[in-house]
């Protein structure tokens, strides 16, 4: 399958599998870099998932899964609030802040409040649970998808400023 999306440029789809079941939200992926090929054809590639979608039928017939997809987008409502973004991304620099590593190449990306599905791109950088990511591809709604990653970077930052030896909130000593 992987030969065919390279060779073709496709991209292909990804559902969470756990045990013997398969959720039916998923993503395509398409890849952007193939970063090792081993002598038995195997390949370790970096993909980035491009559009969401609900698998209505699935085919086992091959190696690998094979589905009817019916994509969707956001459903049509208002932008989440300006002041909603904001908190965010002060909430994912917070986080950055605590992480922060003296090695330059592990700098990640920096947001813009004006990014589209900014819930997306943040949390796409997070540690989570893929249970909590799944449910994060399933909603429709960026603005509750906004919240649902501030809840999470809560977590994240409550847990890492009560480590020892970590900074105080605000970053002074």
């Amino acid at each position: 399958m992987i030969h065919d999306c390279l060779q073709n440029q496709w991209e292909f789809g990804i559902l969470l599998a756990q045990g013997s079941s398969v959720e039916k939200i998923g993503c395509t992926a398409s890849i952007s870099e193939v970063l090792r090929t081993y002598a038995d054809g195997r390949m370790d590639i970096l993909v980035r998932g491009e559009r969401r979608f609900e698998v209505s039928l699935l085919n086992r017939e091959k190696s690998y899964l094979r589905g009817e997809a019916k994509f969707f987008e956001d459903d049509a409502s208002e932008a989440p609030p300006e002041k909603l973004r904001q908190q965010a991304l002060q909430l994912y620099n917070r986080l950055i802040e605590l992480l922060a590593s003296d090695d330059p190449l592990s700098k990640p990306p920096s947001h813009s409040a004006s990014e589209e599905q900014l819930s997306f791109r943040i949390m796409a950088e997070l540690p989570a649970e893929l249970a909590s990511k799944q449910r994060l591809l399933e909603s429709r709604s960026e603005q509750d998808r906004l919240d649902r990653v501030i809840r999470h970077l809560e977590r994240l930052i409550d847990s890492l400023e009560k480590l020892p030896g970590q900074r105080p909130p605000g970053g002074t000593a």
